[in-house]
């Protein structure tokens, strides 16, 4: 029996030493990355056809979700798309054209070293612009608001303003009035989870207000309760609200509540220290940097489209309209083009391209997103080639037909397809899908250690009737 049982703790072993091991790193299983698409025309009824458009993927590495602060600029990730567009003038008269090109959000991952590598924002706008029949083109960089979740769609254009858009309420030079509050006196040992708050009572037309500090609020009938957590690491605390047009005529009646049900009122002080003016134009910029690439204009804007459609009851915001426009904001290429009467113009238009990582896959796999559709607005389209030179393997991909090549896959097609590009990238040819491995490794396993136990058990059982 001691046997018996050293042999099923060592298979036991067997099992625990090939089983998948549990990775200690806390980074997200799965990051976003952009939706790329074609040039979009700004004017109605353009006269411009594309008779062709050749578009190529150059991936050549996949992107790190970190670098070091040691990282050469080589380094850093360097997808790009091209696409390259023969654009024919049918008409006895020059046409100039504005085209917009949009190419994206910037993902987390680009997003987290940005911060400390200002460099690698740089290196990857060096390797991109646009180009007619080989000359460089100026090119605007613009930026519209992009909700968090939200498909891109090309209506997001009408999003894009010439200078500070105008607004049934927001102006650019309009008074705002930050109030900033302090909390004290509360009993931490006993009220753990203590709030702050009050019921704001407003009205609309004459104030908006932002309590960029609330955790949360409530919708009543004749009133909005606004309410965010007393920090219990201090004996005091503080907390803002912006005032955005006429200033309080009354202080809200702020009080300190016994946690986040904001039922029963505690002993605590909510008290005023300092009050503020400044524009709403300085407020919406507070963290507007030039190497971001926005404009201030296009910032604010940005900023404006967020408070409105944040706004829910009492002229109350919610909380989490962004500061960081940087962050939520799909990009653009903006530039002209003219193209002389009954003559053909090559635009060429090269930009960043930013994968989906899935790491959940066994490798991670990267996805690439392109809109075809919008090419559908030219007069008229000819034929499409798509080329992805890469190393990698084209694992999946929404197209049919795509052709393995030496530098990596090619499709030529005569019109544009009826769905939007989206293909998939991986290390390997065959990943597997996220917990199939591991599951496969301890089946197998499995299998081995119950093949061994038995082939062990066999030849004890030999032994004893060899030694009767």
């Amino acid at each position: 029996m001691t046997c018996l049982r050293d042999i099923l703790i060592f298979a036991l072993c067997i099992l625990l030493a090939l089983a998948p091991a549990v990775s200690a790193n806390s980074g997200p299983m799965t990051w976003e990355g952009s939706v790329g698409t074609g040039s979009l025309v700004v004017e109605e009824n353009s006269p411009i056809v594309a008779e062709k458009e050749v578009l190529t993927f150059d991936i050549q590495q996949f992107p790190a979700e970190y670098y070091s602060t040691e990282s050469a600029l080589e380094e850093y990730y360097g997808a790009t798309v091209t696409a390259e567009y023969t654009f024919h003038n049918p008409t006895d008269a020059d046409v100039t054209a504005t085209l917009l090109f949009p190419y994206g959000l910037m993902p987390d991952y680009v997003n987290v070293y940005a911060e400390e590598h200002t460099g690698a924002m740089e290196f990857v706008e060096s390797l991109c612009g646009v180009w007619a029949d080989g000359e460089p083109l100026e090119v605007l960089r613009r930026a519209s608001l992009h909700g968090a979740g939200e498909d891109f769609d090309i209506s997001e254009a009408e999003r894009l303003h010439g200078s500070f858009m105008d607004h049934e309420f927001y102006r650019p030079d309009m008074t705002v009035t930050k109030y900033l509050y302090e909390v004290s006196g509360v009993d931490h040992e006993t009220y753990g989870a203590a709030d702050w708050g009050a019921e704001l009572r407003s009205d609309p037309a004459l104030r908006k207000i932002l309590v960029r500090d609330a955790d949360g609020w409530g919708t009543m009938e004749d009133h909005v309760l606004v309410h965010g957590g007393v920090d219990r690491r201090t004996e005091t605390d503080k907390f803002a609200v912006h005032v955005i047009g006429e200033p309080f005529d009354v202080q809200p009646e702020w009080v300190v509540y016994e946690n986040g049900a904001c039922e029963k009122v505690i002993d605590g002080t909510v008290e005023l220290i300092h009050t503020e003016t400044m524009t709403l134009l300085e407020l919406s910029t507070e963290l507007w940097q030039d190497r971001y690439g926005i404009s201030v204009t296009d910032w604010y804007n940005a900023f404006i489209q967020d408070l409105s459609r944040r706004e829910f009851s009492q002229g109350c915001i919610e909380p989490d309209v962004v500061a960081r426009v940087d962050l939520a904001s799909m990009y653009w290429y903006q530039y002209e083009l003219t193209i002389p009467a009954g003559e053909t113009v090559v635009n060429t238009v090269t930009a960043p391209l930013y994968p989906d990582i899935h790491k959940g896959w066994d490798p991670a796999i990267y996805t690439y997103q392109y809109l075809l559709s919008p090419a559908k607005g030219w007069a008229d389209f000819g034929s499409l080639d798509i080329v992805v030179k890469t190393p990698y393997y084209m694992t999946q991909c929404n197209l049919d037909g795509f052709e393995k090549t030496a530098e990596g896959y090619t499709l030529h097609l005569e019109g544009l397809p009826d769905k939007e590009l989206e293909f998939v990238l991986c290390y390997e040819q065959d990943p597997a899908r996220p917990g199939t491995r591991g599951d496969r490794m301890l089946l197998f396993a499995g299998a081995a250690a119950v093949v061994l136990v038995g082939g062990l058990a066999v030849r004890m059982g030999k032994r004893r009737k060899q030694n009767r």
